[in-house]
């Protein structure tokens, strides 16, 4: 009876190292699992902010762009107004020019109808 006992002691002693042990390896799985989550959740969070970031450098770009696009708009406008006023001097120009030579000209046919 002793010695059956004692058969029975040990082998609950096994049992319960092998539990033990089956518990150890699963608390190790564990962790390597939660390890491998973090890993994978650090991972996406550097994919976001890297999305994230070249997103704000495209739109920092399409504003530069706009920002050029209207620049070079204004400076085509604005050469647009001085060729115009330069236009507008050079038609003012002639006319007085014209003017003068009508002048001369109306003195010229004055003088021959006093003859």
């Amino acid at each position: 009876m002793k010695e059956k006992k004692k058969e029975k002691k040990k082998k609950k002693k096994k049992k319960k190292k092998k539990k033990k042990k089956k518990k150890k390896k699963k608390k190790k799985k564990k962790k390597k699992r939660k390890k491998k989550k973090k890993k994978k959740k650090k991972k996406k969070k550097e994919k976001k902010k890297k999305k994230k970031r070249k997103r704000k450098r495209k739109e920092k770009e399409k504003e530069k762009k706009k920002k050029k696009k209207k620049k070079k708009k204004k400076k085509k406008e604005r050469k647009a107004k001085e060729k115009e006023k330069e236009k507008g001097k050079e038609k003012e120009e002639e006319e007085e020019e014209e003017e003068e030579v009508g002048h001369s000209s109306r003195a010229a046919n004055d003088g021959q109808q006093l003859r």
